[in-house]
């Protein structure tokens, strides 16, 4: 964050990022603590929600990692929550966000996922992608990782599924 704030000629302020999970196991191992949910006020049922200005006031990237979890309307309330928290001519109140995530896992509890809809929210306001193409994540058990990918990608064997519901 310092590397960037240096690059970008901002001072380093750690209020700058606000780096934020969208499941609770996620976001305790973050410095921060917190859930996207409770960082943008989500889930309040207030309709006229304020900020404290101070919290948001000089954050210029909004990290949100597990995306995959995140429902198309949490989005649009995100967007709408930020909107009173920024610039309002602009998508997320004038805020960068990086999302992070992997949509092959589990699908978001809400009904529609953030993808399904053609939308500004998120169609729109992507500029980068960045594609991971090796998993690093098994690589003491290649095995058991191919397993997983083939169950991911509906294609597991008859084998795969013995292997996984074997009793130890």
């Amino acid at each position: 964050c310092k590397f960037f704030c240096d690059h970008a000629e901002l001072p380093f302020d750690s209020n700058i990022f606000n780096i934020t999970a969208c499941t609770g196991s996620a976001a305790a191992s973050l410095e921060s603590d917190t859930t996207i949910h409770s960082a943008a006020e989500i889930n309040k049922k207030e309709k006229n929600i304020t900020y404290n200005s101070e919290e948001w006031e000089y954050t210029y990237i909004l990290l949100i990692d597990e995306i995959s979890f995140f429902g198309y309307n949490s989005l649009v309330k995100l967007d709408k929550n930020l909107l009173l928290t920024g610039d309002r001519g602009h998508l997320y109140g004038g805020r960068n966000l990086i999302f992070v995530g992997d949509f092959k896992q589990l699908r978001t509890f809400e009904k529609i996922a953030i993808y399904e809809r053609d939308s500004i929210l998120w169609q729109g306001s992507i500029n980068a992608a960045v594609f991971l193409e090796q998993s690093h994540r098994f690589k003491d058990d290649p095995e058991w990782g191919n397993i997983l990918e083939r169950i991911s990608t509906g294609t597991a064997t008859e084998n795969d599924i013995k292997k996984i519901t074997k009793k130890s």
